[in-house]
């Protein structure tokens, strides 16, 4: 378990600062393989032009699953 201390404001950053440069080194190569893996699949729900962001907000907010992404190439 690890507390926040300090100027640590995220819980990302507290949890990172308590785990030692081999355990990151080790959370990241595990975090690399399952990435590259065949396995991976990260479900797009849609895509949106980020002129139309207050519709990209509205399905970011059902339920169903999958990311939302924004087009840059309008």
């Amino acid at each position: 378990m690890f507390t926040l201390t300090g100027s640590s404001r995220f819980v990302i950053d507290a949890w990172k600062n308590s785990k030692t440069e081999v355990e990151l080194a080790e959370i990241w190569n595990e975090i690399i393989n399952m990435v590259k893996s065949d396995n991976f699949v990260m479900p797009v729900k849609a895509e949106f032009k980020l002129s139309e962001f207050k519709n990209a907000i509205s399905a970011a907010k059902d339920k169903e699953p999958g990311k939302v992404l924004f087009s840059i190439n309008e």
